[in-house]
């Protein structure tokens, strides 16, 4: 793959004093030379961002003497949240192809030295006419920009555009970036899982079942975090995307091997391959919801949480956390789960 790649040629980046283009909460400082993508290249683009989770923000081309694009660089809006720093570096150096995975800052922003922490990853081609490329992914409230450049170049030329991109991305004073914070109290407001509710710890947010992962995003089959179930009721995650995944589903019991709330939640965990597991019931208002913890072979830690909502029927509450991650929210799961109470919608 290296020889195919030096066989591209040098092909260095061209000086960053082309046009601006205000893009949402970013703005784009393309190089030298980089004209509109024709209509042709833009619905080739469009196609391939086709997906009502995500914004084609802009896009050009650099060309060569003889009028072949060497350069190609896409702007998209994701909408998604996901703290761009080492622990999204970690997942993205999982990705198949990748060359290497790099934390920098993207262009400043007004009045400030340096911008916002960003990621920047280099990857191989993905097929014999695939060229190899480069990605800037910049993590803000309001969606996860990623600049994406194919470069045909060899990997001298790969390494100065990725460097060249964090500056051509430059957020705007109104891009918050996204930052996990540790939880220091459970939320004051609740969140409806089906006909019951519970209040979460600060920062764990219930999210659309449909909503995608940035290992869905970049094609990591391993995210961590990435917890699907059919039939959920909702997903749980935290804010910044980095710490804790999960959702919320029914189960039926299966008698006599798993007759109670407590046996299916253990006999749930076994299945999953979570081992070390531990067991205990908590109370809450109206209920008793029955815990059980385990260890995932990544080192991350697994909740299961089951109680009784109709006969030999359960609510099965699952929370992956990152081993990193996992003491800061210890400390607010039991109360967490006694929280449960009648007083959500029902199930959808």
């Amino acid at each position: 793959m290296a020889t195919a790649i030096e066989a591209r040629g040098t092909f260095l980046p061209t000086p960053l004093d082309g046009a601006r283009l205000l893009a949402k909460n970013v703005e784009l400082q393309l190089p030298r030379g980089c004209v509109p993508l024709d209509i042709p290249g833009f619905v080739r683009v469009a196609q391939l961002i086709d997906d009502e989770e995500s914004d084609f923000l802009a896009g050009c081309n650099i060309v060569d003497a003889e009028g072949d694009a060497r350069v190609t660089l896409v702007l998209v809006r994701h909408r998604m949240t996901l703290e761009t720093g080492d622990d999204a570096a970690s997942e993205l150096r999982r990705v198949p192809g990748t060359i290497d995975v790099l934390t920098a800052t993207a262009g400043p922003t007004a009045g400030q030295a340096l911008g916002p922490e960003v990621v920047v990853s280099t990857n191989a081609p993905t097929g014999p006419k695939a060229r190899p490329s480069a990605s800037v992914y910049f993590g803000a409230h309001d969606g996860l920009y990623v600049l994406y450049a194919e470069i045909d170049g060899d990997l001298r030329s790969l390494s100065a555009w990725s460097e060249a991109l964090t500056s051509t991305l430059r957020p705007t004073p109104s891009a918050r970036p996204i930052r996990w914070r540790a939880p220091t109290r459970i939320a004051p407001s609740a969140t409806a899982i089906g006909k019951h509710k519970i209040r979460l710890p600060e920062g764990v947010d219930a999210v659309p079942s449909s909503r995608r992962t940035f290992g869905m995003l970049v094609g990591d089959a391993k995210d961590p975090l990435d917890v699907r179930e059919s039939g959920s009721i909702v997903r749980l995650r935290d804010e910044a995307g980095v710490a804790l995944g999960g959702n919320v589903y029914t189960a039926r019991l299966l008698p006599p091997i798993a007759a109670t709330p407590a046996a299916i939640a253990r006999l749930t965990a076994d299945v999953r391959g979570v081992h070390e597991l531990s067991s205990k019931s908590v109370a809450a208002k109206q209920l008793e919801v029955s815990r059980v913890d385990g260890t995932r072979a990544d080192g991350g830690h697994e909740v299961f949480a089951a109680f009784e909502t109709a006969p030999g029927e359960v609510t099965m509450l699952r929370m992956v956390f990152t081993k990193e991650k996992w003491a800061a929210y210890a400390p607010f799961i039991d109360e967490s789960l006694a929280s449960v109470e009648l007083g959500g919608d029902e199930p959808y």
